[in-house]
């Protein structure tokens, strides 16, 4: 895929699970509002990535943040939900 491409988070979600890193539209969200997430545009109200973002954030956060990393014990569970 040409990493200059632009994603919906669905198509986002959906690349990333075909290259491995499972997830799934709610935990871009949540990602995304506590800036946590990968760089987005907001285009009305859709949100927009550039796939060369997403899929180095996937790379450099493999696996679950801690709830010290984030200061929120509500974010582990939900991408420990998600990965399974």
């Amino acid at each position: 895929m040409n990493d200059d491409i632009r994603l919906s988070r669905k198509e986002a979600a959906h690349a990333l699970t075909e290259v491995n890193y499972r997830i799934t539209v709610p935990p871009l969200v949540t990602l995304a509002s506590r800036g946590l997430g990968p760089p987005y545009i907001r285009f009305g109200e859709r949100t927009i990535y550039r796939w060369a973002d997403r899929k180095a954030r996937a790379r450099e956060r493999p696996s679950i943040p801690s709830t010290m990393e984030t200061g929120d014990a509500l974010l582990p569970r939900v991408m420990k939900r998600v990965s399974r």
